[in-house]
């Protein structure tokens, strides 16, 4: 290639890198902006700012409560069951719903084995009785025999007391075969007597077990297998011993008023302790259809209360170690501890004692 081609060459190349150049130096001034103060960084402040469940000091009422439940059943009633086990059920005589008088047989296990013994007994005791009888009436009979003797008054004296030791011997043998048979007959009328259930009230059979009309006699002796109440006359009954803390309420004659999660409430006096110690019963002022047996309603009774008080919510007070404290917000909003007494801790409200005043504002949990 000539010199003078060579030239032409790099003019080619010169002038192509200038246009290049240029087009890249518009492209890089198109995408810069116009104004100076286009180049500037504008920083947008952060929202810091926190918000807070607030509760306000106030004056009024803490109350601490407690509930106690009651079950709305009969008054009276009774359990029933066998004092004998191991024995297959011969018959029962009722079922649930049914109405029965006192004194009804209900249910009997088998026992004709007892039934024979006792009529053994009986037969040897009645025996015995005779034996001893004839024995004493043949003893009178021998002694005036011997008046008819020609005996002087020492040997008649001497066959007297011969006849009466004899006779008495006999007599002893027959009082221990008495006795003896009298005491078997005992256990064994015990063993009958747990072998019947009987009614020993007025009332209506509220329960059957199914150990008696299964077949199996899976019963255990001395468990409820008959239970019969009277239900034309129901009372509430409390259903722990809690009661028992709170003596001055449940005084009898004391009105109790009882409620239900729907807010109904019912009036009710406090009638008796109940057959067993320290039962409690609650009886109804106006009978009320809407109640059925089983209806389970509670008492509200105040523990302890203290009247117009500091108070806080529970939620705005907090505890550690025994320490109380609360939280309060400064102008900054932040949050500063301050420590408080405490009194009362109630339902719905902490007693303040110390450390704040009415209208001090807290920060809830």
């Amino acid at each position: 290639m000539n010199r003078h081609n060579i030239g032409r060459l790099n003019t080619i190349i010169l002038t192509s890198l200038i246009s290049i150049g240029c087009a890249v130096s518009c492209v890089a001034c198109s995408l810069l902006p116009e104004e100076e103060d286009k180049y500037k960084i504008v920083l947008e402040p952060a929202e810091t700012e926190v918000s807070y469940e607030l509760a306000k000091v106030t004056k009024g009422d803490v109350r601490l409560s407690r509930k106690l439940y009651a079950l709305y059943q009969e008054e009276n009633g009774e359990e029933l069951s066998f004092g004998s086990d191991g024995r297959e059920v011969e018959a029962v005589f009722v079922v649930k719903g049914e109405e029965v008088k006192k004194g009804t047989l209900l249910a009997k296990l088998k026992s004709d084995d007892l039934e024979e013994e006792k009529s053994s007994l009986k037969y040897t005791i009645e025996r015995n009785e005779l034996l001893k009888k004839q024995a004493r009436e043949l003893t009178d009979y021998d002694i005036e025999k011997l008046w008819d003797r020609n005996l002087s008054t020492i040997d008649r004296e001497n066959a007297v007391k011969d006849l009466e030791k004899r006779y008495e011997t006999e007599i002893e043998s027959y009082d221990d075969a008495v006795a003896v048979a009298r005491v078997r007959l005992k256990e064994v009328e015990e063993k009958l007597s747990g072998c019947k259930i009987i009614a020993g009230m007025d009332g209506t059979v509220s329960y059957v077990s199914a150990a008696l009309t299964s077949g199996n006699n899976n019963y255990a002796k001395d468990s409820t297998v008959i239970r019969i109440v009277d239900a034309s006359h129901c009372v509430f009954v409390l259903e722990n011993e809690e009661y028992k803390e709170y003596t001055d309420f449940f005084k009898e004659g004391n009105t109790v008023i009882l409620s239900n999660n729907q807010g109904d409430e019912y009036r009710t006096t406090v009638v008796s302790a109940g057959p067993e110690e320290g039962d409690i019963y609650l009886e109804l002022e106006e009978l009320d259809e809407r109640l059925t047996i089983g209806t389970r309603l509670f008492c509200d009774i105040t523990v302890d209360e203290r009247k117009n008080v500091l108070r806080l919510p529970p939620e705005a007070v907090h505890n550690a170690l025994d320490t109380y404290y609360v939280y309060k917000t400064d102008e900054s909003g932040l949050k500063n501890i301050q420590y408080i007494s405490v009194g009362l801790i109630g339902d719905e409200f902490i007693e303040i004692t110390d450390g704040l005043k009415e209208g001090d504002v807290v920060v809830k949990k």
